[in-house]
């Protein structure tokens, strides 16, 4: 039987992959997560169609009328899986319409790729591995959706056009001007500031659990997650030099758990990463290294954790020993 959380996981990322789909051709590197997913589990391809359907008929529909679908109050008699679809379909339109415009800008990296980019209003994006935004400009600001990966902002100052970006069920306001937005594989959002103010909100109808909106406004070094579809975690001091060490070609992770460590590894390394079980995703590391040291690093891990590590041509199996 599968559990209602699993459940809950199998529709946003159903409906994610809906959303991403509609947005322009997938790239072959996304088309070959999607088909291994895919082939996780039958239910996969059923939740996927399903959030197809709730999208094609909610491309119809205003702001207005989606935020309405999207308040718990008002939607007794619509199912879970669409009620997921709508969630993700707002994240996507609220302040941005990123998703949804294709001529909307796009930038990209590929596998272990870091590429900075120069922005039309004069701010710069450094994007990291395996990462995707598409840019939009309008008469009411400048919108950034991180659909992949992370990425270092430095934002030229412009009060009359606040800067945002999104991701998942979060976004940012940019106050001030450095900081770094990052998807943690299926976990949520990370958010963390070197320079300057940005305020992160999640906003009611974007959250599963929650119609309380939720803001929080970080300073420079501090951090902030924001877990896929729950409450924002409590706000958290980091040493600057910890934040985005990816642009200096090293990967550090403090206390961090082992399924993002496996998603960085599988961006930035030379080898791929797989989880032979699903609990060691809670288990935790804390570690510093350069991507060319991935190999060596991740066949340690027996030394620290309670893990057995093997080894087949460039991938890496972890199973619990």
């Amino acid at each position: 039987m599968t559990s209602p959380l699993a459940r809950k996981h199998r529709d946003l990322t159903a409906a994610e992959w809906a959303v991403r789909s509609r947005e322009a051709p997938l790239v072959p590197a996304d088309q070959t997560a999607l088909d291994a997913w895919l082939a996780e589990h039958p239910a996969n391809a059923e939740a996927l169609e399903a959030s197809g359907a709730v999208w094609g008929g909610l491309e119809s529909l205003d702001l207005k009328a989606l935020d309405a679908a999207a308040t718990p109050a008002r939607r007794p008699a619509v199912p879970a899986w669409a009620a997921m679809a709508a969630s993700v379909a707002l994240a996507s339109v609220v302040g941005t319409a990123v998703l949804t415009d294709p001529l909307a800008p796009a930038y990209a990296t590929g596998r272990g790729e870091v590429r900075v980019v120069k922005l039309a209003d004069g701010s710069t994006v450094t994007l990291g591995a395996h990462s995707k935004i598409r840019v939009r400009y309008d008469a009411r600001g400048r919108h950034v959706s991180l659909s992949d990966g992370e990425a270092l902002f430095s934002v030229r100052h412009d009060p009359a056009r606040p800067f945002e970006v999104s991701a998942y069920d979060t976004r940012v306001t940019v106050l001030g001007t450095q900081f770094t937005v990052k998807r943690t594989g299926g976990e949520g959002v990370r958010v963390a500031v070197l320079q300057g103010l940005v305020r992160v909100d999640k906003a009611p109808g974007l959250l599963a659990t929650t119609t309380v909106r939720q803001t929080e406004r970080l300073a420079p070094g501090e951090r902030v997650s924001s877990p896929r579809g729950e409450r924002l975690a409590p706000v958290t001091t980091v040493d600057p030099a910890n934040i985005a060490p990816w642009t200096r070609g090293l990967l550090v992770y403090e206390n961090a758990s082992l399924a993002e460590l496996a998603d960085d590894v599988n961006r930035y390394g030379g080898v791929r990463v797989k989880l032979a079980d699903a609990d060691l995703s809670s288990m935790h590391v804390t570690a510093a290294f350069r991507p060319d040291q991935v190999g060596q690093f991740m066949e340690t891990l027996p030394a620290t954790l309670p893990v057995a590590v093997t080894r087949d041509g460039e991938v890496l199996t972890i199973a619990k020993k």
